[in-house]
Parts: C-alpha cells; sequence; structure tokens
C-alpha cells in the first residue's frame, strides 16, 4: 500500500507537466528559460514539434510502467507497442 502512494505522488506531477506539454509545447519549451532574455522568447516549430513528441513519448512510457505495477503481462504489452510507435515516429520523421 505504501509503495502505490508513493507512486502516485512521484507520477502525479510527472503526469501533468507532460499533459501540459502535450497541450502547450509553446510555453513548457521556454520554461525555465524566460529569465535569460528581456523579450519573449519564440522556439521553434521544430523544437515546439520535439517538446509535444517528447511529452507523448513520457506519458505513455509512464502509463506503461504504472500498468506494469499492477499487471506484468499487460504492462510489457503496452511498454513494447508504445516504444515501437516511438521509434517509428522518430524514425519517420
Amino acid at each position: 500500500m505504501a509503495e502505490l502512494i508513493i507512486t502516485v505522488i512521484i507520477t502525479l506531477p510527472l503526469l501533468i507537466i507532460l499533459i501540459y506539454g502535450i497541450i502547450h509545447p509553446e510555453e513548457l519549451a521556454s520554461w525555465g528559460y524566460k529569465w535569460r532574455y528581456k523579450g519573449e522568447p519564440e522556439p521553434t516549430e521544430e523544437y515546439i514539434k520535439y517538446t509535444r513528441a517528447s511529452s507523448v513519448i513520457g506519458l505513455l512510457l509512464i502509463i506503461s510502467i504504472i500498468i506494469f505495477y499492477f499487471s506484468t503481462l499487460y504492462g510489457l504489452i503496452f511498454f513494447i507497442l508504445s516504444i515501437s510507435l516511438s521509434l517509428y515516429y522518430f524514425l519517420t520523421r
């Protein structure tokens, strides 16, 4: 039971940040770097696509780890599918 509580406490902020990265990749791309510039930093389109793709991949991997925690077989199947989807996305772009 304690492992489940610790897992939820650790993964919930990660999931929120990754979902925010999928919805608003421009804001997440410049998050933490705004103090370096006088004006508003403008990330490139490639960097925005990379931020969104890495957020999706991270979300898939964290979900597969959570599923793997409850059911080993389904977690492994979801993990393999998410890795293959990630490789397909990065190799075709």
